[in-house]
């Protein structure tokens, strides 16, 4: 099996309709962008940015996922030894999301 990539906006997301906002005045926002990224082993990395993520010029909110849901928590600590305390990882920057691309490519459980 092969590494499998979907960028934003093309088919379902994993977050389900998560990545769909509403602005703050009430106009609907659009889908935030996003970058999924399926390994051979099962995990997805997704990255997306855009308004409503937790992001800035310059980063990307990281989640990561396998059959069993949202697994972003245990790979950061495998990875960084640092709990999130979240289910996603916001204002990561290349190096970081570099980490995770790596962690999720040989995640095992």
């Amino acid at each position: 099996m092969n590494t499998t990539y979907a960028l934003g906006g093309l088919g379902p997301s994993p977050w389900g309709d998560a990545g769909h906002m509403m602005h703050p005045d009430g106009r609907e926002n659009g889908p935030n962008q996003n970058l999924h990224i399926c390994f051979p082993n099962g995990v997805t990395l997704s990255l997306v940015w855009g308004w409503g993520a937790y992001c800035d010029a310059g980063t990307v909110e990281v989640g990561v996922l396998d059959a069993s849901g949202l697994i972003t928590e245990e790979v950061a600590l495998r990875a960084f030894g640092e709990s999130l305390g979240d289910s996603v990882d916001g204002w990561c920057d290349a190096d970081r999301v570099h980490a995770y691309f790596i962690a999720a490519q040989g995640w095992t459980p």
